[in-house]
């Protein structure tokens, strides 16, 4: 009997071409019948549908199984609750140890032996594995003296939120045939909730949180370009949101606190604030799909609006006024030597002809007219130059006299290197070393300048101190909004380091393909983009206004 409903279940329901992960008790377990688990592995091996992987496999090789597209069968044998329990939780780590682990595939758990309390133990086991491993997706069946019980639960039904408290017979099995003929894995997470809460772990980290009520309850409302997406997906789970606060005034320990909430202490959905994509931190949870997309780069100070008349001397350089004064003499001279007798007087005496030559570059009348050929031509060339030189020079000199323009912009992390400019090191900036690789910032000949507030070594940046620091251009848009009055941050073209910028739930959470599901809707229509626009244009008003 037991090996007929096992054989349907998984014929009727696991996907042909997909592989099937088999765990069984150790061979100590005198309870374990081996016959019974050679004949249902020897029943779906001959179908030729899926293959098979044994445990003991994923044991000595963990690393061989590759992706994560595999069901589960788990078989268990019962004399003690505890014994059994300990022998779930050993199978149980030893598929865990395998990187191809899918909490969110089907999982079937047969339970055989001699046993009373009939519904205490699927309760105990579906607990334990909700409590442990986060699955959901899992059906347990027990045996009974002509028939097999199958049972499951779901944890937002309309008596629950995310607790053992209630669990369902789906169906019952005998001779491989199901009586009520009910789905076995229906969807276990409705698109209403119920009211049910949704725990964040969250902290005043401007701008992906903002703390807008400083109250003393525990009603602190957050807001935010992250915090936006957990009020959508809220109102539209009918869920309530609930704040895990973390005050950790250090950085790191803000970051790993939330995480620790989620992935370890699970007293907490969802970690926010700012978590990148990477796979050090993938290894521990389970990320959302990424909403936010930011890199990286040096921020340095915008340049300088240059001084007029340093701008001014910068194009009239001694050298050319020197030549124009080459220039000036040489036009005097030859004006002297070759005017004749039918010139007039003035141009005859080499004052007069300094005269001549001083009003043509002024752009002024003369005392008299040329009368020779060659003084004719030679004054009309000058008298060319002179209106060309003219125009050029008041042109220059008013677009420079109304836009000096700037000083040069370092655009490459050589040029910065290479400049008086000093680093300004925070502690933040060293994870962000460690997960990169990063160790360019070696290069800077100077020992850097230690900050313990970031947020105040960006403003000196922005206000023209002579630093560098590392910084998101999606965090610089957000200072840029609220110090318009100050300046900006610039950046080199160089990024350090780009990617997504994600939420984080415990390795399983039921909960994340809805909460996908919901963010990339929100993604793409652009919701949070609006608010976030909003939200940046009424903070510049608020400072121009101040």
């Amino acid at each position: 009997m037991i090996t007929e409903c096992v054989t349907s279940i998984i014929n009727l329901n696991f996907d042909p071409g997909r592989s099937i992960i088999v765990s069984f008790p150790t061979k100590m377990d005198t309870l374990f019948d081996p016959d019974l688990m050679e004949n249902i592995l020897r029943n779906i091996n001959s179908r030729t549908q899926w293959s098979l992987i044994v445990g003991d496999f994923i044991k000595e090789s963990p690393d061989v199984i590759l992706g994560k597209n595999y069901d589960y069968l788990i078989m268990l044998s019962v004399d003690e609750m505890n014994d059994m329990l300990e022998s779930l939780e050993t199978q149980l780590e030893n598929l865990e140890s395998s990187s191809s682990w899918n909490p969110r595939n089907k999982f079937v758990i047969v339970v055989t032996g001699n046993f009373t309390g009939q519904t205490e133990i699927p309760l105990t086991l579906l607990d334990f594995l909700w409590k442990s491993t986060n699955l959901v997706n899992v059906i347990i069946l027990i045996q009974k003296v002509e028939f097999m019980d199958v049972y499951t639960w779901f944890p937002y039904g309309s008596t629950q939120c995310a607790n053992v408290e209630e669990i369902i017979i789906l169906d019952k099995c005998i001779d491989g045939q199901f009586i009520m003929k009910n789905e076995l894995f229906p969807p276990k997470i409705p698109s209403n909730l119920n009211g049910c809460p949704l725990i964040v772990s969250v902290s005043d980290f401007r701008p992906y949180l903002i703390l807008t009520d400083n109250s003393t309850d525990d009603e602190h409302k957050y807001r935010g370009y992250e915090m936006e997406y957990i009020i959508l997906i809220c109102k539209k789970m009918n869920m309530t949101l609930v704040y895990s606060e973390i005050s950790n005034e250090n950085v790191i320990n803000m970051f790993t606190d939330k995480l620790a909430e989620v992935m370890i202490e699970k007293v907490s959905d969802i970690a926010i604030g700012a978590f990148p994509l990477h796979p050090f931190f993938n290894s521990y949870g389970d990320p959302s799909i990424p909403y936010l997309f930011s890199a990286a780069k040096w921020c340095v100070p915008c340049p300088k609006l240059l001084p007029r008349m340093q701008r001014i001397t910068s194009i009239l350089s001694p050298f050319m006024l020197l030549m124009m004064l080459m220039v000036f003499l040489l036009a005097t001279f030859v004006i002297y030597h070759i005017s004749d007798v039918s010139d007039s007087d003035k141009f005859l005496k080499p004052v007069s002809s300094l005269y001549v030559a001083w009003a043509v570059l002024l752009g002024i009348s003369v005392l008299d007219m040329p009368k020779s050929l060659k003084l004719r031509l030679f004054f009309t060339l000058l008298l060319w130059y002179c209106f060309i030189m003219n125009v050029m020079f008041q042109a220059v000199i008013v677009s420079l006299l109304i836009e000096p323009g700037f000083e040069n912009e370092l655009k490459t992390f050589d040029e910065l290197v290479s400049s008086n400019i000093r680093y300004a090191y925070y502690s933040m900036i060293e994870t962000l070393f460690t997960l990169t690789s990063y160790n360019e910032h070696r290069r800077f000949p100077d020992p850097p300048i230690i900050y313990h507030n970031y947020s105040q070594c960006l403003e000196d940046i922005i206000t023209g101190k002579m630093i560098a620091t590392i910084c998101t251009d999606f965090y610089a848009e957000y200072l840029n909004a609220i110090t318009p009055q100050k300046g900006q941050i610039c950046f080199v073209d160089e990024s350090i380091a780009s990617g997504g910028v994600v939420m984080y739930m415990s390795r399983g959470n039921p909960l994340l393909p809805k909460i996908n599901e919901l963010i990339q809707r929100c993604f793409e229509s652009g919701l949070v983009d609006v608010y976030w626009s909003i939200y940046t244009w009424k903070l510049k008003t608020e400072k121009i206004n101040e």
